[in-house]
């Protein structure tokens, strides 16, 4: 079953969501064109044909879109349950 999120499929964001954390977790720096790169490795890998993916591969505009609205959402929702002065940056940690 595909599940599409605007252009995005839930099989992509997730291969997104995690390639950007795996970045966070190395020295790399996560960069919306290591992001990209990266993304783009996977969706096109060996192990992701033979798990039979459906995920495309995406430019580099579409993933720093899809980062900002992602970043816009996480800030609009801290707004909506810290108030809307709340800082989401200071609780980025929590």
């Amino acid at each position: 079953m595909k599940v599409s999120v605007g252009s995005w499929t839930t099989t992509e964001y997730c291969i997104l969501d995690t390639v950007e954390s795996f970045l966070h977790s190395t020295c790399l720096l996560p960069s919306e064109d290591n992001i990209t790169h990266l993304y783009n490795y996977v969706v096109r890998s060996r192990f992701a044909k033979e798990l039979k993916l459906t995920a495309n591969e995406k430019t580099l505009k579409q993933v720093k879109g899809k980062l900002t609205f992602e970043e816009e959402k996480y800030r609009a929702i801290v707004r909506l349950t810290h108030g809307a002065k709340a800082n989401p940056d200071a609780l980025a940690d929590f």
